[in-house]
């Protein structure tokens, strides 16, 4: 079976883009020196300066940005958002006047796919005659997967009943994580979490406790009142990003997989990511006959500014398509990290305010 198209989320550039160093059209010319045919999954409230309400010469400048990198535009990421109203918090159902926006400025600028971030049975419902009556494919990111999130399992069963075939999913490779990445502990401990305290949410979420166990241990230890606090942050923290999944679990969101995100932290020395079970993932895309993109989505740079974004994402597209290539064989399972300090014992660092998750 041939590869998958690749490309990249440009939230794994916000390092650079939030400090500067990239402009929107910068980011672009970056994903296109990886290689031809590179997709773009790009936020809208992130990258557009005149977002919500996007100007004609800043849709005009992207498109001509896009005309001359060769960049493929792939799938804009939308919101649900629920608290954009000054009076009061709108139901899911009621958000979805602003997501006809969205799904106009996503066609403005060339994408054929609107991601959103969330929904319910019910949201589906209402979005499959959206998506027949504006004529862009519509997908749900999942950052769960079924067999260990009802919710996701009950999006799955809506989606069937449906049977829309404008209506699909995004799998988000973090619902799969095994092991707490190197680059966010690292991250914690510099903030002020005693790396005690973060061997004790690490042996919770590692048992598959809940959250309240993890905290329980926290605050079992004698720590100060600033170390209890950060160290209870972490664990909320961690749970909230890196929920525990089934790989297999990925074979039974492959009938509405439309496209991938291929989430990942530190890649190790031998370029592959230790957090994420990926020849077991890949193998399931491959095997499973998944025709969509895989694009790269890096995220440790929210922790540890060491790491070179650009020579992450290459090395990550190169594994991805080794994998994709190989045999079906054995799958290695990582070890559990040690707290503390991040990839060759570098510590990390704050990501911006208000940065980490906004995607």
């Amino acid at each position: 079976m041939s590869a998958p198209g690749l490309g990249v989320m440009l939230f794994s550039l916000g390092g650079e883009f939030w400090q500067r160093r990239l402009s929107s059209t910068g980011c672009l010319e970056a994903v296109a020196s990886l290689g031809p045919d590179q997709g773009i999954e790009l936020i809208g409230a992130q990258s557009l300066t005149s977002y919500p309400e996007v100007a004609a010469d800043e849709v005009r400048a992207f498109r001509a940005a896009v005309d001359r990198t060769g960049v493929v535009p792939v799938s804009y990421c939308a919101y649900l958002e629920r608290a954009r109203s000054r009076s009061r918090a709108l139901s899911p159902v009621e958000a979805l006047g602003l997501v006809e926006q969205e799904i106009a400025t996503a066609r403005a600028l060339g994408f054929p796919m609107v991601r959103l971030n969330t929904a319910t049975p019910e949201v589906l419902r209402e979005l499959a005659p959206l998506a027949d009556r504006t004529g862009v494919e519509l997908v749900v990111e999942l950052s769960t997967e079924p067999r260990t999130n009802s919710g996701t399992a009950a999006l799955l069963e809506e989606l069937d009943r449906l049977a829309c075939p404008a209506l699909g999913v995004i799998q988000d490779f973090s619902a799969f994580v095994q092991a707490v990445p190197q680059p966010f502990l690292a991250d914690a401990a510099a903030g002020g979490a005693p790396v005690v305290a973060l061997e004790a949410v690490i042996a919770a979420w590692s048992a598959g406790q809940p959250v309240g166990d993890a905290v329980d241990a926290v605050l079992s230890l004698n720590l100060s009142p600033a170390q209890r606090g950060q160290a209870v942050q972490a664990a909320h923290i961690t749970y909230a990003l890196f929920p525990r999944g089934e790989a297999a679990g990925l074979a039974d969101v492959l009938p509405h997989l439309r496209h991938v995100q291929a989430k990942f932290f530190a890649l190790d020395e031998t370029g592959t990511e230790p957090c994420v079970p990926y020849a077991e993932l890949i193998g399931i895309l491959r095997d499973g006959g998944y025709t969509g993109r895989v694009h790269s989505e890096f995220e440790g740079f929210l922790w540890d500014d060491d790491l070179d974004a650009m020579d992450q994402l290459r090395r990550h597209q190169a594994d991805v398509l080794r994998l994709w290539a190989a045999r079906p064989g054995v799958v290695s399972r990582a070890k559990p990290p040690t707290a503390g300090r991040g990839r060759d014992g570098r510590r990390g660092r704050r990501p911006p305010p208000g940065a980490a998750r906004r995607r």
